[in-house]
C-alpha cells in the first residue's frame, strides 16, 4: 500500500472559494461528468473507480435503452447524496 506524503491531507477538498473548506457537491470535482450526461456501463465504472462487474451488481440506478444499460449522472449523483442505499 502506498502512503501519501505526510504534508497531503486526505481530510479536506477544495471547495468552491478554494479555502480548504469540505464541498457537499461530487459534481464540483473536476472528474465528474456534465450532470446531464448519459453514460455507458464501462463510463460509470470509470468515472466510480470501480470494476462493471460491481457496478452491474450494485443498486445504482440505470435505464435499459433497447439491451444496453446507461446511467444518468443526475441520477448516481442523487443516489450519491442518499448515501447509496437501495432505492
Amino acid at each position: 500500500m502506498r502512503r501519501l506524503p505526510a504534508e497531503v491531507s486526505v481530510s479536506r477538498c477544495s471547495g468552491p472559494e478554494g479555502d480548504g473548506s469540505r464541498t457537499d457537491d461530487p459534481a464540483e470535482f473536476p472528474s465528474a461528468p456534465p450532470r446531464e450526461a448519459i453514460l455507458t456501463r464501462e463510463q460509470t465504472a470509470r468515472w466510480l473507480q470501480m470494476s462493471v462487474r460491481s457496478l452491474d451488481r450494485s443498486p445504482i440506478p440505470r435505464v435499459k435503452v433497447g439491451t444496453r444499460v446507461r446511467y444518468s449522472v443526475e441520477a448516481v449523483l442523487e443516489w450519491i447524496r442518499k448515501g447509496g442505499s437501495e432505492l
